[in-house]
């Protein structure tokens, strides 16, 4: 199945060269602000969340502070309070909340995904790939909300302007950008549990 879907994009692309030709530039334009806006607080709040994930194993009274805090902000409707923050009065969807909410996010959920002893073992990864499918949604439903430029914007603004070819062009890509993270969460997921897997001493 994958390999058909596989022929099937690469006969569309070359019956569509001469469009991709003319539009591709922009679309990848538009795909590099939305990994501008998405990288560089995933990297971070990652690396966050590893570290305050590793310093909850280690300390039990750490763990058990922490908790609480973060099974609070996993119940949060993410999703909902991304257009929430949008409307309010002198904040908006800007970069740095962009940032912020993306940070917020990724370390939340690895830090729960790692360092809470009593959550199941299969659940630690499910977890990390929620974190990093939240930040990436943060970028996209932001940019569809307030941004000029990105993915989102370019959807939301072809989508006003109707405009079919434009349309399934950003669809894929913004497929694109989701099977990226994918891959990144997957691979995250199995670096850093490798030392969970063992049984933590003392």
């Amino acid at each position: 199945m994958r390999w058909l879907a596989a022929a099937l994009l690469l006969v569309a692309a070359w019956l569509a060269r001469e469009w991709l030709a003319a539009h591709g530039a922009l679309g990848l334009e538009h795909l590099g602000y939305s990994l501008s806006r998405w990288l560089p607080p995933m990297l971070l709040g990652a690396l966050l969340g590893a570290g305050l994930g590793w310093a909850m194993r280690r300390w039990a009274g750490l763990e058990a502070w922490l908790t609480p805090w973060l099974l609070s902000l996993l119940a949060l409707p993410w999703l909902l309070i991304i257009p929430a923050v949008n409307i309010i009065p002198y904040l908006g969807l800007d970069e740095r909340v962009l940032f912020g909410l993306v940070l917020l996010v990724q370390s939340v959920h690895l830090a729960s995904a790692l360092g809470r002893r009593k959550l199941p073992e299969q659940s630690r990864a499910a977890q990390i790939r929620r974190g990093f499918r939240l930040g990436w949604a943060v970028v996209v439903i932001g940019e569809l909300f307030s941004r000029k430029s990105g993915l989102g914007a370019e959807f939301r603004f072809y989508t006003l302007y109707f405009s079919p070819e434009h349309l399934l062009f950003f669809t894929v890509l913004i497929l694109a950008f989701f099977g990226l993270q994918e891959l990144l969460a997957r691979g995250f997921a199995r670096l850093a549990l490798a030392p969970w897997t063992r049984p933590a001493s003392g």
